[in-house]
């Protein structure tokens, strides 16, 4: 869904500068929700490299199921963490994650 659509259908719903504005000094995750599954899958992982700019100074963590996403967001300089599905053995993710420049598992 576009900002544009979301504004119009909910006008308080910030857009991601006001919420880390609101949200600072505080520590801020933003999940990155991107599955082959969804109709508005961003193959290109556009968002997570869209996002580096708007968080430049702010703490944050960029978080995703998807991997690829949250390698991209870690190759901008962003802090990142992989999340896991529960089916998901977490120390066998653990190595690939830190291979992958994530501090978040």
């Amino acid at each position: 869904m576009l900002r544009s659509e979301v504004a119009a259908i909910a006008p308080d719903v910030p857009d991601l500068d006001a919420a880390l504005e609101a949200c600072a000094p505080m520590w801020i995750d933003i999940e990155i929700k991107n599955d082959p599954g969804d109709a508005d899958w961003d193959e290109a992982r556009t968002v997570a490299r869209s996002i580096a700019d708007a968080c430049a100074g702010h703490d944050v963590v960029v978080t995703s199921f998807d991997p690829v996403s949250a390698e991209v967001a870690s190759a901008t300089g962003l802090r990142t963490g992989l999340l896991l599905d529960r089916r998901a053995d977490p120390a066998a993710a653990a190595g690939p994650a830190a291979a992958a420049g994530h501090l978040f598992l």
